[in-house]
């Protein structure tokens, strides 16, 4: 399970006078529900397992990850055959694309088979943005129902549902810049 923020950190900006154990599950949930927000906006998340991808070769030089790019490649299978780790070089910024390279270190070109890597990677972790957005809203959301705004709308057993106040503005604006800059293979025109 992903989370952008932490009960420790919802708890210091509430500045509630007790935190007993359905506080802290409540407040729980709220962060799972607004961490899901974001990866809904987003269209994808950070922090995740190490998983393999299995991707087209894309006869060029650079392989394109998928969002938001990789903190660490463990290693990368080319029609096959398992890569030595000097045989490509993974983006040292945002961990966006790995380059292929040949045996004296010069960009080389990947395979052209459809499905022919095999890449197992852990996803970048969160930037401090999204922590914020997601701290910002997991309180928003706990203050507006401290406040008396309902959690069920409709009527009760016919068509109750739960309400979901959305995120503002700004935190959606937000996450949508976080995700063009770890998006980067959307922007490319093929």
């Amino acid at each position: 399970m992903v989370a952008y923020t932490t009960v420790e950190a919802v708890l210091a900006v509430l500045n509630l006078e007790t935190s007993d154990r359905d506080t802290i599950a409540a407040i729980g949930a709220q962060i799972v529900r607004a961490t899901d927000t974001a990866n809904q906006i987003m269209l994808f998340e950070f922090d995740g397992d190490t998983t393999v991808y299995y991707l087209d070769g894309p006869a060029d030089t650079m392989l394109y990850l998928p969002a938001p790019g990789a903190q660490d490649v463990a290693s990368v299978v080319e029609d096959g055959m398992v890569l030595d780790p000097y045989a490509y070089y993974l983006e040292p910024r945002l961990g966006r694309y790995l380059m292929r390279l040949d045996a004296s270190g010069v960009p080389d070109y990947w395979t052209t088979s459809a499905r022919g890597l095999a890449v197992t990677m852990t996803p970048n972790a969160h930037p401090p943005a999204v922590e914020q957005v997601v701290l910002v809203e997991t309180v928003r959301a706990w203050n507006a129902r401290t406040a008396g705004y309902p959690e069920l709308v409709g009527i009760a057993g016919s068509s109750a549902r739960v309400a979901r106040s959305g995120f503002s503005d700004e935190s959606i604006a937000t996450l949508l810049r976080v995700a063009s800059t770890y998006r980067i293979r959307d922007a490319l025109v093929i």
